[in-house]
């Protein structure tokens, strides 16, 4: 199954102290470097430390679990915080956060965090003695984590350090590099691990990085460049390298019983009843108070709700609706959603990446996956590329392959989701952007796409966000601490 290798050896890191800014660590942890790196378990145990920056586990405190629900929901139209004692959080969600946030600085130490990892491996796995084949696989999952680590971070911040080697902490004390800059860098790391990664591996090893998990996110960096000939033909390149397809029932790709599947391109695994844990704390942060003790956050909007098409009176709703989100009336995890608005002050709750109870035997220790790069996304990147190339028949094919899976689970899917035709480049674009929304919705994915399309402005007026500011809320403050300890780091724009 999906407890691989990976998971039961990811612990590693957590021999080290992991509470300080990334200026103030001991790179090695508690190892130096007579004692380590010296075999090819050495090699392993340190590449698989370097992914577990990535989880979603919550035994560091509240902001210690993944970010992207609070930067990429919460801050966007798709939802509001919610259960309000956390108020770093709702600070964001209202556009009147400070460099001092909770959240934003561990988004920042947590990616610097791997990226550290990411160039110990890739400064000292070269110098072992061993098998050649698997040096060159471990250091292709290590350029990849570290050019995901970069992404993570240039989608928040822009332009940021550029940390590409092994440093004391005296010699960390540098300038922001621009976001062209930090684009090449990741750019570069992409190139340098699609040689070196395999397609695919055997069960012990699922959830390494592969050669279509960074080819994808290669397309993505190309994207969020604009540059659209590359993003498309890189995008289309993912399906043939790894054999991906769309899975059936767009919901096998939130069930614990389906994880790794065809769809799934590159998926950050977790375990529960581990120790230190390894559980995914979502069950905990986003369930209802009244559902098995969860804490209420990320709330869905009616806004998102009105998002998808059709509608329930004639069996038209577009199915991803009540895949992604509990509404009154409507299965939730074999119950039914309760109507009198005791889970949600908004009268819904997401519904991604929440497990039912008798599968998490701890609170905050689910074992679901978190699937970071889904081909239906890479699909959809594929068919944005060639509408931004005015290339609207080939979009049309493209996004209609999105479309049908979710037509085919319709109430009537005769009636449900017609094809797109027929529209104008701008028009064609605008269907992505929606489909979009509704595909990926409650992945992380809404407020970042906002911000590159150039709308956000515009979109958190029309919502009612009136803290956002052109010309500052695109990027999130870089953290006081940091400028603190690195007098050569300027703070974004207006904060």
């Amino acid at each position: 199954m999906k407890k691989s290798i990976l998971l039961i050896c990811i612990f590693f890191i957590a021999l080290s102290a992991c509470e300080e800014s990334f200026l103030e660590k001991d790179q090695l942890g508690v190892f130096t470097e007579e004692q380590f790196y010296k075999t090819e378990e050495d090699a392993i145990y340190a590449v698989n430390a370097a992914y577990e920056h990535l989880s979603f586990r919550i035994d560091k405190g509240f902001s210690d679990v993944n970010r992207l629900w609070v930067l990429g929901d919460i801050v966007s139209d798709d939802a509001i915080t919610g259960n309000q004692t956390q108020p770093d959080v709702q600070m964001l969600d209202d556009f009147s956060t400070y460099a001092d946030n909770e959240n934003v600085e561990v988004h920042w130490q947590k990616n610097y965090d791997g990226i550290t990892q990411c160039n110990i491996v890739l400064a000292k796995i070269p110098d072992i003695e061993m098998d050649d084949a698997m040096k060159e696989r471990i250091l292709g999952e290590a350029y990849f984590l570290r050019g995901y680590y970069y992404f993570l971070l240039i989608e928040s911040f822009g332009g940021v350090p550029l940390i590409l080697e092994p440093k004391n902490a005296s010699d960390l004390k540098i300038p922001r590099a621009t976001a062209a800059e930090t684009w090449e860098s990741i750019e570069s790391d992409c190139l340098a691990a699609i040689d070196r990664l395999p397609a695919s591996y055997d069960a012990e090893n699922t959830g390494r990085a592969t050669k279509g998990a960074v080819t994808a996110l290669l397309a993505k960096v190309y994207l969020f460049q604009e540059k659209w000939q590359e993003a498309a033909n890189t995008a289309a390149l993912v399906e043939s390298i790894g054999n991906y397809a769309l899975m059936p029932n767009y919901s096998d790709n939130f069930n614990i019983s389906t994880e790794n599947n065809q769809e799934s391109v590159w998926e950050i695994q977790h375990l529960t009843g581990a120790s230190p844990r390894l559980g995914n704390a979502l069950n905990q942060i986003c369930a209802p108070q009244l559902y098995g003790g969860g804490w209420q956050f990320n709330l869905p909007t009616q806004n998102f709700v009105d998002e998808f098409e059709g509608n329930d009176d004639n069996g038209t709703r577009d199915p991803r609706l009540d895949f992604t989100i509990g509404r009154p009336g409507n299965d939730w995890f074999g119950g039914t959603y309760p109507a009198d608005g005791s889970y949600s002050e908004t009268g819904y709750s997401p519904k991604k990446y929440i497990q039912p109870t008798d599968e998490c035997p701890a609170r905050a220790d689910g074992g679901l996956n978190f699937t970071a790069i889904r081909f239906a996304e890479v699909l959809l990147w594929q068919a944005e590329a060639l509408a931004e190339l005015n290339m609207i028949t080939e979009a049309e094919i493209v996004l209609e392959r999105i479309r049908a899976r979710a037509r085919a689970q319709a109430e009537d899917p005769v009636n449900a989701l017609p094809p797109v035709t027929g529209l104008s480049k701008t028009e064609m674009i605008n269907a992505i952007r929606h489909e979009r929304r509704v595909e990926l919705g409650f992945e992380g994915k809404r407020f970042f796409d906002l911000v590159r399309w150039g709308i956000a402005n515009d979109v958190m007026i029309a919502h009612g966000k009136t803290g956002f500011e052109n010309g500052k809320h695109e990027l999130f403050p870089i953290p006081q601490r940091e400028l603190d300890l690195n007098p050569n780091l300027v703070q974004n724009p207006n904060y």
